[in-house]
């Protein structure tokens, strides 16, 4: 397992969610993590193609996909819009 697994396991305590690492990316302590739609045949993960967990909209993990407050969000604009929105409501 990996450490962000472990850490990802250690903040979200109950609400942890096992994911096989070959499939998904653990981008955030505190957030779920990321589907990976395609590998490209590399072994780097900033040159896989995931799925954004807010918009489910295919992007690239190492150019299109940003994170504020731990929450993760994608380059399309509605996307981060929706994202502001949810931390600036926690605030």
């Amino acid at each position: 397992m990996s450490v962000y697994k472990e850490l990802n396991r250690a903040v979200t305590g109950s609400k942890f969610i096992d994911k096989n690492e070959d499939e998904y990316i653990y981008a955030s302590l505190s957030q779920p993590p990321i589907k990976i739609v395609n590998k490209h045949g590399s072994n780097d993960e900033l040159d896989y193609t995931v799925e954004c967990p807010n918009c489910h909209r295919h992007v690239n993990y190492g150019h299109e996909i940003f994170m504020v407050s731990g929450h993760i969000y994608c380059s399309n604009k509605n996307c981060r819009d929706e994202i502001f929105k949810k931390v600036r409501y926690r605030r």
